[in-house]
C-alpha cells in the first residue's frame, strides 16, 4: 500500500504526521482483517521523516498485538534532525520555527526501547554529508537504545 500525504505548501508538517498516523493505523486493521503477519513500513526523503516519526509516540499509543504487526521500518535518505531547517530556505515552506522542529525531530525525541520493529536506515554514496551524518546518527541512537538497526549505503548513487 503506497500512502500519499498533502504537502507542506498546502498544510502544516503536525497535520501531514497526524495524516501518515491515520493512514497507518488503518494499514494495521487491513493487514489485521486480511490476516496478514507483518507490515513492513517504508518512507524515501521526507518520507523517511515520517516514518521515522510514528515511532516517536504513535507505536506507544497502540496496542501489543498492532505493534508486533510492524516487523519493519526502513528508511531511505531520510532527514532526522530538523533543527537546522527553520535557519535554512527550506524553511520557507515548512515554516517551523525551533521548538516545532526539535519536536518533530525523531532524533531528538525519545524512542521506546521495548520496539520489537527492525530498523535499516540507508542513505546513497553520493548523498550530501548532511543526509549520510544524519543517518549515521539516527541508526547509531536506534542501536544505544538496543534496537535492531542496520546503516545501509547503496553505493553509486546519490539522493535522487
Amino acid at each position: 500500500i503506497f500512502i500519499g500525504y498533502e504537502l507542506c505548501s498546502d498544510v502544516s508538517l503536525p497535520e501531514i504526521i497526524e495524516e501518515i498516523k491515520t493512514a497507518t493505523r488503518k494499514c494495521i486493521d487491513y493487514a489485521k482483517q486480511n490476516k496478514s503477519k507483518s507490515l513492513h513500513l517504508c518512507g524515501y526523503s521526507a518520507g523517511s521523516h515520517l516514518v521515522a516519526t510514528l515511532f516517536t509516540n504513535f507505536v506507544m499509543s497502540l496496542t501489543e498485538e498492532d505493534r508486533l504487526i510492524i516487523k519493519s521500518a526502513i528508511l531511505i535518505a531520510g532527514i532526522y534532525d530538523l533543527c537546522e531547517i527553520p535557519k535554512t530556505s527550506v524553511n520557507v515552506m515548512l515554516e517551523l520555527n525551533e521548538i516545532e522542529a526539535l519536536k518533530l525531530s525523531p532524533y531528538k525525541q525519545d524512542i521506546p526501547k521495548d520496539i520489537k520493529t527492525s530498523f535499516y536506515v540507508i542513505s546513497a554514496e553520493n548523498d550530501s554529508p548532511e543526509f549520510k551524518k544524519q543517518s549515521k546518527e539516527f541508526h547509531a541512537k536506534l542501536q544505544n537504545l538496543g534496537l535492531e538497526s542496520k546503516l545501509l549505503t547503496v553505493d553509486n548513487v546519490n539522493h535522487f
